[in-house]
């Protein structure tokens, strides 16, 4: 008996109702959790936001199911050079970054932009000996490679280091102003040595610096070689006790005042 037109129409609506809700279903089923490629997950871990302490050093804490604690796992426990003892690693970031004088200069045509170039120490900045042909600048990308690296190098540049200014002929953006402004609170806090420029010792002798310790508040050594016709030639007899005397009241007994030629 052949099926009526009614009883046919009522099949085929069934049946596409049931092929419609099946393939919703299986939809639903497929696109409830997509799994991201690596590269958006690489994508990912770029652009989240990086959390900072208040001195502006980052915050390498993290939440057990992060991706980024997985990877931080997986290079403390596969790196051979972090595998290491502490001791051992803390040598080798000292050899690579510090024992040098970090000379700071503004670039020519700016008021702002700031250069630096590196020299060892125990070697002159204002005469012979010359830079030895073998001498390799301090490594300053070392913070960058991971965060584990970065934790354990990133105040040693600051550190170990002599920051040096040398002299300058401008009042405005002087360097090391512009270099002081940019440093985070952390960076600051480190900085063991310096030497200011003749245009900071001007305003300093006069009363309008504070004490470097103020700024610097881990400060051990200043060195005044870029003071205003402090050279050897040139120092009248008793001259540099004095000016010792002065940045000592200043900055404290704690204080090294050094002068190199």
């Amino acid at each position: 008996m052949a099926p009526s037109k009614a009883s046919s129409k009522t099949n085929a609506r069934a049946a596409a109702h049931g092929n419609a809700a099946s393939g919703a279903i299986g939809a639903t089923s497929r696109v409830t959790k997509p799994r991201a490629s690596k590269a958006a997950q690489t994508q990912s871990l770029v652009e989240s936001p990086v959390k900072k302490h208040r001195d502006g050093f980052l915050n390498l804490n993290l939440p057990a199911k992060s991706p980024r604690a997985a990877i931080a796992k997986s290079n403390a426990t596969q790196s051979p050079l972090l595998r290491l003892p502490a001791e051992i690693r803390h040598l080798i970031w000292s050899f690579a970054i510090g024992g040098n004088y970090i000379v700071i200069t503004r670039r020519i045509g700016t008021y702002v932009g700031l250069k630096h170039e590196s020299k060892p120490m125990g070697h002159s900045l204002h005469g012979q000996p010359a830079t030895p042909s073998n001498y390799r600048p301090p490594a300053l990308h070392l913070p960058r490679v991971c965060r584990q690296i970065y934790l354990e190098t990133a105040l040693l540049i600051y550190k170990l280091n002599k920051f040096v200014f040398p002299r300058s002929w401008h009042y405005v953006w002087e360097a090391m102003d512009v270099w002081i402004k940019n440093r985070i609170l952390a960076h600051k806090n480190a900085v063991t040595m310096i030497e200011p420029s003749n245009m900071f010792w001007q305003s300093y002798k006069m009363g309008f610096r504070q004490p470097l310790t103020k700024k610097f508040p881990n400060l051990d050594h200043i060195d005044i070689s870029s003071c205003p016709s402090w050279t050897k030639r040139r120092i009248p007899p008793g001259e540099m006790e004095a000016i010792k005397s002065i940045v000592r009241n200043r900055e404290g007994p704690d204080v090294e005042i050094g002068w190199i030629p």
